[in-house]
């Protein structure tokens, strides 16, 4: 499956996702933006949803960019909650690009209906309301008034969301922000991890500044779960990039770090540079699924262990 450039349908989700990116849907109250979440998750065929905005973090963002069917991650958010985590993805890590902001019912007129006019509350939503207007992303759409979208009871409280011309003209919208995204390596690509235990040659291995001749030779057969078998795999590296990643020179948590790598280039044959117990058995499986990997366990022969103290 490797060889072939596709994965086993288990490892992935096979939804029918059609947008790539980060929506953040802003309203002045969650159940408003959850609503319209929701309809434009159906129009767009984005599965992953997020109702907590702090969540939000450059792997979620490299996350909704695959162009595996799981792309696409749609936010509800409240206009006063906290945006400082996501100013800090726009400025330091330039993920502008992927970042769309809808902004539903937070013109003044709604906010006047809400907030008793000339008050500090008033005010300070109106701040706020600008502020995410200004944001630099890729797309800021703003739906001032609510009643453009939804139907309201007759105490303003609204009940479902009209399909109207507005929700049409923003999902296209969106859909051509997303086709103009770059293109992708949708091929799957190789964690090479070692279970083993100190002294059965990592080191040696990682360090072989052939490591791709070496990987051809040792891995020239990989299980194949589709047809429960054994695969032959010819030249698996060649036009793949390669990276090692030594523990002990990752600042930081390592694991988060080889999944934001791997999300960043997902058909690379990642190879980890460092003993990994049964208790990061579980962390590898996630990074794997995450990033679309074959998950390689890379185990000493019974030389090897002859020959460790």
């Amino acid at each position: 499956m490797f060889s072939q450039g596709t994965i086993d349908s288990s490892s992935a989700c096979q939804s029918n996702c059609i947008f790539r990116g980060l929506i953040l849907v802003v309203s002045l109250a969650k159940e408003i933006s959850a609503i319209f979440s929701n309809v434009l998750s159906v129009e767009l065929g984005v599965q992953q949803r997020c109702s907590d905005m702090q969540l939000i973090d450059e792997a979620s963002i490299l996350s909704s960019l695959q162009e595996d069917g799981r792309g696409g991650i749609i936010c509800n958010v409240q206009l006063d909650e906290n945006k400082k985590p996501l100013l800090a993805l726009i400025k330091t890590n330039n993920y502008n690009e992927a970042i769309h902001i809808v902004l539903v019912g937070c013109g003044q007129s709604d906010i006047d209906s809400r907030y008793e006019s000339e008050t500090k509350d008033n005010k300070r939503i109106s701040g706020l309301a600008k502020s995410w207007k200004r944001l630099k992303c890729k797309y800021i759409h703003d739906i001032p008034n609510l009643s453009e979208l939804m139907d309201l009871d007759d105490d303003g409280t609204p009940s479902q969301v009209c399909i109207c011309s507005r929700v049409k003209e923003l999902v296209d919208k969106l859909t051509v922000a997303s086709n103009a995204l770059p293109s992708q390596d949708t091929r799957p690509g190789l964690l090479v991890f070692f279970p083993g235990i100190p002294g059965c040659g990592k080191s040696s291995l990682c360090g072989n500044s052939n490591i791709q001749e070496v990987l051809t030779k040792k891995c020239s057969k990989i299980w194949d779960s589709r047809n429960n078998n054994l695969a032959s795999i010819e030249t698996p590296f060649k036009d793949r990039q390669i990276i090692v990643f030594e523990g002990d020179k990752i600042e930081g948590k390592y694991w988060p770090h080889i999944l934001k790598r791997r999300l960043e280039q997902s058909s690379s044959v990642t190879i980890t540079d460092k003993n990994s117990t049964p208790n990061a058995w579980d962390i590898i499986k996630e990074v794997s699924e995450k990033s679309k990997a074959v998950p390689l366990p890379i185990l000493p022969d019974a030389t090897a262990l002859s020959t460790t103290m």
